[in-house]
């Protein structure tokens, strides 16, 4: 079973969400805030928490992240850092930086994400530990004038993963 609270209070949204599962038996908890800083940017927290029957630590993260639009909402930048902690010991941290120009025909992304050794995936945010994971994209937008279709687009990018200290290479991947 579970329980669910959510709403909005002028410019601060809130949520928080509690389930019971499985055996053994595991409590999930969830919270987030969310806060509205004008039309171009807002801030965020977010909290998990998991107890699992036969452990004696709880498992947490905590995590913040904000949003800005800027150069009449073509810039974007965006950002989350996160930790996951075993009891009171930290596990480990996460943080994410993505930067994008949203040009008329032209859109450039650039982002990094960082995760440290430690950091328990299980618990929010990212897919797996121990990685920088650095991202270049260009993608191309282009009006079609014909009326059997509508617009084309193309994407080229790459991406390359590093171990979290960059000393080992993990591989990368071109897009296209």
């Amino acid at each position: 079973g579970g329980l669910k609270l959510y709403g909005r209070q002028g410019l601060l949204g809130f949520g928080a969400l509690h389930a019971v599962t499985g055996s053994p038996t595991s409590q999930w908890s969830v919270a987030r805030a969310q806060a509205d800083l004008g039309t171009a940017a807002r801030t965020g927290a977010m909290a998990t928490l998991q107890l699992v029957d036969g452990r004696t630590n709880p498992l947490y993260s905590v995590g913040a992240d904000a949003s800005l639009r800027a150069a009449d909402e073509r810039l974007e930048l965006s950002s989350f850092w996160a930790a996951t902690f075993d009891g009171a010991q930290e596990q480990g941290m996460a943080a994410q930086t993505v930067v994008r120009w949203r040009g008329e025909e032209l859109t450039p992304e650039l982002s990094a994400l960082w995760v440290e050794d430690g950091f328990d995936p299980a618990l929010g945010y990212v897919q797996r530990s121990g990685v920088l994971s650095s991202r270049a994209g260009l993608t191309w937008l282009k009006q079609a004038p014909g009326p059997s279709l509508e617009q084309l687009q193309l994407y080229v990018g790459g991406r390359l993963d590093t171990s979290a200290d960059l000393e080992e290479n993990l591989g990368g991947l071109a897009e296209a």
